[in-house]
C-alpha cells in the first residue's frame, strides 16, 4: 500500500509531447528491450497517462480504447519506485477514471511470465489469467501471460475499484 504521507503528492494526468524525453528515459530504465524513439508517435502520446509524485514522471502507461474495451499497451513505474505501492495507485486511479468517465468494462494486457510482481500487482486489481503468448519477448526471449478484467456495469454510483 501506499505509505500514508505519499497519496497527496500522486497525481495522474494525459502525456504531452514535452513530457517524451522522461518517458523516453523510464521506458529505458524499466524494460530489458525498450520501445525505439520513433514508436513513440503523436498516436501513442494521445493514449498515455503519467503518474507523477510532486511533479515527476515516476510511472506512465498507454491505454488504447475501442469501444467499451481498454488494452494496456505498456505499464512502467521507474526502478527506484517500484514495490512502493505506486504502480496499484496508478492503475487502480486509471481504470477508475476510465470506468466512470468513458463507461470502460474490459481491460487486457500483457505481462512477462518472470514478472511475478506485476502479476500479484494485477490480480489484486482483479485481472485475471486468459491466456498465454508463446515466445511473446525478446531480450531475453519469453512468454507472455495475458490477462483481463471486466468490471459489472456502471451503476449510478461509481465505486473505487478494489485493490
Amino acid at each position: 500500500m501506499l505509505k500514508p504521507e505519499n497519496p497527496r503528492q500522486l497525481s495522474l494526468r494525459k502525456m504531452r509531447g514535452d513530457d517524451l524525453p522522461a518517458v523516453l528515459k523510464l521506458e529505458a530504465s524499466a524494460f530489458s528491450d525498450p520501445w525505439p524513439p520513433e514508436a513513440f508517435s503523436d498516436d501513442i502520446i494521445e493514449t498515455a497517462w503519467l503518474l507523477l509524485r510532486d511533479e515527476q514522471i515516476i510511472g506512465y502507461t498507454f491505454a488504447i480504447m475501442v469501444m467499451d474495451e481498454c488494452s494496456l499497451i505498456n505499464v512502467a513505474i521507474a526502478p527506484s519506485e517500484q514495490q512502493q505501492g505506486y504502480g496499484l495507485f496508478m492503475m487502480r486511479e486509471l481504470i477508475f477514471r476510465l470506468y466512470t468517465e468513458q463507461k470502460i468494462r474490459h481491460y487486457y494486457l500483457d505481462v512477462r511470465s518472470s514478472n511475478v510482481a506485476a502479476q500479484r500487482l494485477y490480480s489484486k486489481l482483479g485481472f485475471k489469467q486468459l491466456g498465454i503468448r508463446k515466445s511473446y519477448y525478446h531480450k531475453p526471449p519469453e512468454d507472455a501471460i495475458v490477462m483481463g478484467l471486466i468490471l459489472p456495469p456502471l451503476n449510478q454510483e461509481a465505486r473505487r475499484i478494489d485493490g
